[in-house]
C-alpha cells in the first residue's frame, strides 16, 4: 500500500509538472493585447482619452454589467478563450513612426501579444502595421483614417473606423439628400442653390488631401468647385482668402482647419457679410466645445460631420449607457475618438471570441468573417464587416457611417449646442436652412 501511495504521489507530481510545462501560469487566465498611443507630446490628451476608452472596453468584457444590452457586458472574460481576462499593455509612440514600430516589435517579441491596436496618427499606424505584417500578428486601428492603410495588400490589418474618403463622401450624400427632399426637410432644395462649392484648406497634408478629395468627389456627384484655396495655418488673419471666397459667391463653403483658425474664419466671414447657403466645417475643430463657446450666436447654422456627440444619446440608449460608465471613470462625456477606440477594442474582442484560440491564423480567419450588427454598437453605423471599397482594398469596415450635426441655440445655457440633423433616423432637431447669416 505504501508503494502504491508513493507511486500515485509521483504520478500526481508528474501530471502537475506537465501541466506547468504545457500550460504556463496565466496562459488560460488572460489574453494580452498591445495598445500603442500618443501618451506624451502634443497629442497627449487625445492619447489619454483613447486609453481610458480602451480600458473601459476591457473592463466591460472582464466583468458582468447588468442592464447593459451589449454582448461583452455579459462575458466576465472572453468565453471563446475559456473566460480569459483581457490585459491591455500600453506603449507610447510620441507621434514618432519609428518609435511606434519599436514598441510594436517589443510587444510581439517579449510579451507575445494576441494583437495590437493603435495608433491614432496614421503615419505611426502605417509603420506599426508593417511590423505586424512581417510578424503575422493581427493589428486593428479604430481611429486612423488615411486611405492607404487598407490598400497596401496587408493581410493582418483591419480598420473599424470609416476612412477619410467615406467621411467626405457622406458630405455629398447629405447635399444630394437636400436636393431630393430626404434630409428631414419638408421640401427639396434646388440643386442650383448649392451646386458651386468653394473650398478652403490649411497648407498641410491634411488640408491638401481634403482639397483633392472634395474636388474629385464633387464632380462625380454633379457639383462644381470654382475655387479651391490653401491658407497658412495659425495666421493672424484670413481676409485675403475670405474675400476671394466671397467674390466666388458659392452656394456651399467647405473648410478644414484647426480650432483657432476656424473661429477666425467665421469672424472674418461675418465681417465681410459672406453668407452662403451652407457652411460646412470638416475637421474636429468644428465639433470642439470651444468653437461654440468662442463664437456663441455667430456659430449658429454652421454644419459639421460628427461621429459621436451627446445628442446621439436620445436615439441610442446603448451609447448613453456606455457614456455613463465613461463619465463615471473620467468625469466627462465621450467624444468621437473615445467612442471609436471603445468600439475598435470591442470588435477585436469579438474576433478573439469567434477565433476560440490565440492562434494567429484562427484570429485572422475570425476577423475576415466578423459580422457585428448595429444593435451592438454605440456609434451610428450599420455594423462592422470587413471588406473593401477602393481598388485593392481589404480589411476596411464597409458598414461605417456618419452624422451631420449643426450648431443650434441652447435655450438654457445660451451657448450653442450641436444637434443631429442627418440622417433622419438619428435627427434631434430640424435643419436650419439656408445658413441664417449675421445681423
Amino acid at each position: 500500500m505504501k508503494c502504491l501511495g508513493k507511486l500515485l504521489s509521483q504520478s500526481a507530481l508528474l501530471i502537475f509538472f506537465l501541466i506547468g510545462l504545457y500550460c504556463p501560469a496565466g496562459a488560460q487566465g488572460e489574453v494580452k493585447i498591445g495598445v500603442i498611443l500618443p501618451l506624451s507630446g502634443r497629442l497627449e490628451s487625445t492619447g489619454r482619452e483613447m486609453r481610458q476608452a480602451f480600458e473601459l472596453a476591457a473592463e466591460t468584457a472582464n466583468r458582468e454589467i447588468p442592464g447593459l444590452s451589449m454582448t461583452i457586458a455579459r462575458w466576465q472574460g472572453i468565453p471563446g478563450l475559456g473566460g480569459a481576462k483581457v490585459k491591455l499593455l500600453f506603449g507610447d509612440h510620441r507621434s514618432d513612426p519609428a518609435r511606434g514600430a519599436d514598441v510594436a516589435a517589443r510587444f510581439i517579441r517579449e510579451d507575445e501579444v494576441a494583437g495590437i491596436l493603435g495608433c491614432y496618427n496614421s503615419t505611426v499606424t502605417k509603420s506599426v502595421s508593417e511590423v505586424c505584417e512581417k510578424a503575422k500578428v493581427p493589428m486593428f486601428t479604430a481611429t486612423s483614417k488615411a486611405l492607404n492603410l487598407t490598400t497596401q495588400g496587408n493581410r493582418w490589418f483591419w480598420r473599424t473606423t470609416p476612412n477619410n474618403l467615406s467621411i467626405d463622401r457622406y458630405f455629398f450624400y447629405f447635399l444630394k439628400a437636400l436636393t431630393e427632399g430626404k434630409a428631414g426637410m419638408p421640401y427639396r432644395i434646388p440643386l442650383e442653390e448649392i451646386r458651386e462649392i468653394v473650398l478652403l484648406g490649411e497648407d498641410s497634408d491634411m488640408g491638401d488631401q481634403f482639397l483633392s478629395r472634395i474636388s474629385r468627389l464633387g464632380s462625380g456627384y454633379g457639383f462644381k468647385i470654382p475655387l479651391s484655396v490653401r491658407y497658412p495655418r495659425n495666421s493672424e488673419g484670413f481676409s485675403i482668402q475670405a474675400r476671394a471666397a466671397a467674390r466666388a459667391k458659392p452656394g456651399v463653403l467647405a473648410l478644414i482647419s484647426q480650432t483657432a483658425d476656424a473661429v477666425k474664419y467665421i469672424k472674418t466671414f461675418k465681417e465681410l457679410g459672406l453668407s452662403p447657403r451652407v457652411i460646412w466645417g470638416r475637421s474636429m475643430a468644428f465639433r470642439d466645445v470651444s468653437f461654440g463657446e468662442s463664437l456663441k450666436e455667430d456659430a449658429l447654422g454652421v454644419l459639421t460631420g460628427a461621429e459621436f456627440i451627446p445628442a446621439l444619446f436620445k436615439s441610442l440608449p446603448l451609447a448613453r449607457g456606455i457614456n455613463n460608465l465613461y463619465r463615471k471613470k473620467t468625469g466627462k462625456d465621450m467624444d468621437g475618438v473615445a467612442a471609436r477606440a471603445f468600439t475598435g477594442l470591442q470588435a477585436f474582442l469579438h474576433v478573439l471570441d469567434k477565433a476560440g484560440s490565440k492562434d494567429v491564423k484562427a484570429i485572422q480567419s475570425a476577423a475576415n468573417g466578423l459580422e457585428m450588427p448595429a444593435s451592438e454598437l454605440i456609434l451610428p453605423w450599420r455594423g462592422i464587416r470587413f471588406g473593401g471599397e477602393q481598388q485593392n482594398e481589404r480589411g476596411q469596415n464597409v458598414l461605417g457611417a456618419g452624422l451631420v450635426a449643426q450648431w443650434q441655440s441652447a435655450m438654457e445655457s445660451g451657448v450653442p449646442a450641436l444637434e443631429i440633423v442627418y440622417p433622419p433616423q438619428f435627427a434631434t432637431a430640424d435643419l436650419i436652412y439656408p445658413f441664417p447669416g449675421w445681423e
